[in-house]
């Protein structure tokens, strides 16, 4: 059930048209007069971001595997797009159907950052939403959500009917069930809530009465009963492998898969490590399956590993080892994200150095050794060294290392000891041959988070972090270290949501309204949109962001996130007397695991460190999944390894291809409809995904960054519907027989393989050889024959034209390049008009044919058609590319 895309009329005015087109490969759409509940699956960000969310894939899945619901995406339209849709009085839509957001049942929103509040409240009303939810009438969805931010709900707390807290694979469901039942037994919206709030881990605040506290100077919720939150059995939701593919770039573009949930190592600063308690593994054989399904039904040339600390995934070392093997042979690239300077050996490095593997980071978080113990890092000076060799004797020439400035008891001296450690880092990469290593700082403002042992401290303020942020850039000025801030407007305003109360909802609107979109971007990050709305409710910004005495309320305390504030508070108190907590789940002494049954075995008789955090883990269980996890991917006994001599060799001089030539095939294909909004780049991308999902491997360039051998056409302007476009492309395989058919059945929709030639390698583009295009212009307005017997009538047909050259406009008399021109409706299979008619309207249309002529690989734009059209007082459509002439096709 595809509707017609309302922003048809704009889409090709929009900085990236394709944020809003829909219809990627794997995208489920369903027949609403079919389906019971439906969910608007809310992202508060911009399409390439939100695509890159795991959570919102699983939750696609999830609810659509279930005949009877269904989920569609909703993201936040950029700056411009927003503009349009109310200039023309429009409403925010799905991306599957087109179904304005206030159709939906349950409208979900995924909370994964404090800044993106003024998005959510852009959603709403773009989507013609109350903001608040005591305004929301019968018909109004219900509107939730999850994520990290919700265990602090408070700032947001008005502007939401509901939050589901922890995991939400099976409440989502859950909720979307009940909410569509209720209403079809005629309940009211108060009930409907008051049911949803009788879910565990499901939280209602408009159930709930306030009180003020003047030691904390904060609201808080009057109750003695607590929100617990959900944690899940990750071995009940298998992670997706065919999500919708993006069309266009996005920010994580690539098969990113979940490794494991939670964390081991305790660090004090991370609110991650406490809310996503007990750490819970996938299985390593279904991570690896899903990795190879994940790819070959996706069609992706990576894969990325995403985990609070991959190193200590407890089979890590066996099950690293065996992906890159794979991944090696058929080139995927290897995505590793933030690691621990000694979570992974040796043998890793250089697997990891023969692949394709994207740059590494790791995170020290704190220049000094005593600022680490504060925060509970585990990581030494000694240890970030030596893993700096390990890289560069390898032919690494980069690293990036990220740190935190603004931390507890933090002082100047361990500021400055982050571009010393950084310099250090640096000249390992000198002696070990690396001409000129690039090392890069990353330094973020440390936000106090709610349910970590910081949630007391107090944030430094804008001119502290401006400071601070000048004491590492003189430095790494001075030691040719690169140094990355981050705004420290923005890092406010984070810290002031972080741990906010309930005043912040009127503040976010009030900000919304003054104009504030996007803050997490700095270009479009307003903090006076923001300053004037703390203002109007008398709320001094740094005020908020102060020390809270230990005995005074918090905002969240009726948020149970599973760790006890007891335990919160012990853990404020060692980082005080700068003491360390040993990891849990780990034996004592050692902070990497067992990576073979026999060093397991020799463990017997020990047991798994427990801090009785709140959570109660099972760990006699946890000790039998790694023996079952080692087991399976055969790590058996220790082994010795011995790194090649030459281990540079791996990274810099890549293996040649085992293909030295394969087979050349030229493809003419369509590309119509809403994927006639993506650049041509991206649509080059697609191309190659198509392929790969079909099974076929290419040939690669050699060196050390190796493309695939494709060859495409000249690129059309966005928006322009095409039956006739060609590219060229080597492969390992010859082409089957049933090869178009194959192709066929893994393209995006829209996109039509019509016709292959096999190719010599030297064989001449065909952008030399054509000599003319057929274009169809339909008309919005006018009479097509009057039009036609003007053209033929005048003299000269003058046109206003681009000039890339003198990058100006010049006047341009057309009439020798047409060659012949004729009204008429546009001829084409009914599947074929549908698809085009979602962003160009066609079907039931008159238009004009028009050949024109190409001299010199030159010729008419496609908008230089309507421009015409219009000269001669018709209105025109988006033109449509039918057919491109050359010797042998005519």
């Amino acid at each position: 059930m595809k509707r017609h895309n309302p922003y048809h009329l704009f889409l090709e005015e929009l900085e990236r048209p394709a944020r809003y087109i829909g219809g990627e490969f794997n995208e489920i759409v369903k027949d609403w007069s079919q389906i019971q509940g439906k969910l608007a699956l809310c992202f508060p960000d911009v399409y390439e971001v939100g695509m890159g969310h795991l959570g919102l894939k699983i939750l696609y899945r999830q609810v659509n595997a279930k005949n009877h619901l269904l989920a569609e995406r909703v993201f936040c339209p950029w700056i411009d797009a927003e503009k349009k849709i109310r200039e023309n009085n429009l409403s925010l839509v799905s991306l599957e159907t087109q179904a304005p957001l206030n159709e939906f049942d349950v409208v979900g929103f995924s909370l994964q950052y404090e800044m993106t509040i003024s998005n959510i409240l852009t959603m709403l009303d773009l989507g013609k939403i109350p903001l608040l939810s005591q305004e929301r009438a019968e018909e109004h969805p219900i509107v939730i959500a999850g994520g990290p931010v919700a265990f602090n709900p408070e700032p947001m707390a008005d502007i939401f009917d509901a939050f589901v807290i922890g995991d939400g694979e099976f409440l989502t469901v859950e909720i979307l069930e009940r909410v569509t039942r209720l209403r079809q037994e005629g309940k009211t919206r108060r009930e409907i809530l008051s049911d949803l709030a009788s879910l565990e881990s499901v939280y209602v605040p408009s159930l709930y009465e306030l009180a003020f506290c003047e030691k904390s100077q904060k609201f808080y919720v009057q109750t003695d009963d607590k929100i617990r939150a959900r944690k899940e059995d990750l071995s009940n939701f298998p992670f997706p492998t065919q999500s919708p593919i993006p069309h266009l770039t996005t920010v994580f573009d690539r098969f990113s898969l979940e490794v494991a949930r939670g964390c081991t190592e305790g660090c004090r600063f991370c609110q991650a490590g406490i809310i996503y308690r007990p750490a819970r593994e996938r299985d390593p054989r279904e991570l690896m399956h899903t990795i190879e399904a994940g790819i070959q039904k996706g069609g992706f040339e990576e894969v990325s590993l995403t985990c609070l600390s991959l190193s200590d995934y407890s089979a890590v070392t066996p099950f690293l080892s065996e992906l890159l093997d794979k991944c090696s042979k058929d080139k995927t690239k290897i995505g590793i994200g933030s690691l621990r300077a000694y979570g992974l050996n040796e043998k890793i490095f250089d697997k990891l150095a023969k692949g394709r593997t994207a740059p590494l980071t790791f995170a020290p978080e704190a220049g000094s050794e005593r600022l680490r113990k504060i925060i509970n890092k585990n990581v030494t000076e000694k240890e970030m060294l030596e893993t700096g060799r390990i890289l560069f004797e390898r032919g690494w020439d980069r690293m990036k290392l990220y740190f935190m400035i603004g931390l507890p008891l933090e002082e100047d001296s361990d500021i400055e000891q982050i571009v010393e450690l950084a310099s250090s880092v640096r000249q390992v990469g000198r002696r070990h041959g690396i001409k000129n290593p690039t090392v890069t700082v990353s330094a973020s403002t440390f936000v106090p988070k709610a349910h970590t042992p910081f949630q007391w401290h107090g944030m430094i303020s804008e001119a502290e972090t401006r400071r601070r942020q000048n004491i590492i850039w003189d430095q790494a000025q001075k030691s040719r270290v690169g140094f990355k801030r981050h705004y420290s407007k923005i890092s406010l305003l984070e810290g002031i949501f972080a741990r906010g109360d309930r005043r912040l909802n009127k503040v976010a609107i009030a900000a919304y309204c003054n104009g504030s979109r996007f803050d997490g971007w700095e270009e479009q990050f307003n903090f006076e949109a923001w300053e004037k709305a703390f203002q109007e409710f008398n709320l001094d910004m740094e005020g908020l962001c102060q020390a809270i005495p230990e005995d005074g309320h918090l905002p969240w305390d009726h948020i149970d996130s599973g760790v006890t504030k007891n335990f919160l508070l012990k853990e404020w108190h060692k980082a005080l007397q700068q003491e360390m907590t040993f990891p849990c789940l780990k034996y004592d002494g050692e902070l990497i695991n067992c990576d073979n049954l026999e060093s397991l075995a020799e463990k017997e008789n020990d047991t798994l460190v427990c801090h009785a955090c709140g959570l109660k883990c099972k760990l006699k269980d946890i000790v039998e999944q790694r023996k079952e996890f080692l087991q399976a991917l055969n790590a058996t006994k220790k082994e010795e390894y011995i790194p090649p001599e030459n281990k540079k060799a791996s990274l810099i001089e890549r293996r040649s291809d085992d293909v030295v030539s394969g087979h050349w095939y030229r493809f003419a294909y369509s590309k119509v409809g809403p994927i006639s909004m993506i650049s041509h780049l991206d649509l080059q991308k697609v191309i190659l995904r198509v392929f790969k999902r079909a099974g076929y491997d290419f040939v690669y360039s050699k060196g050390y960054n190796q493309r695939p051998h494709f060859a495409g056409g000249a690129a059309l302007p966005l928006g322009i519907s095409s039956l006739s476009e060609f590219f060229d492309i080597e492969l390992q395989q010859e082409l089957a027989p049933d090869g178009l058919a194959q192709l066929q059945a893994v393209t995006e929709r829209g996109l039509y393989l019509n016709e292959v030639t096999q190719i010599e390698k030297q064989t001449p583009s065909l952008g030399k050889d054509i000599h003319a295009f057929l274009y169809w212009v339909p008309l919005m307005q006018g009479d097509g024959q009057l039009l036609v017997e003007q053209l033929g009538s005048c003299e000269t047909l003058e046109i206003s034209s681009f000039v890339k050259s003198k990058k100006a406009y010049e006047m341009k008399d057309v009439k020798s390049l047409l060659l012949s021109f004729w009204q008429g409706a546009l001829q084409l299979p009914e599947e074929q008009l549908l698809v085009i008619d979602e962003v160009s309207p066609c079907r039931n249309l008159s238009g004009i044919y028009f050949k024109v002529k190409v001299d010199n690989s030159s010729s008419i734009r496609p908008r230089e058609l309507v421009q015409l059209i219009e000269r001669l007082g018709g209105q025109a459509g988006r033109p449509i590319k039918l057919e491109a002439f050359f010797p042998g096709r005519e």
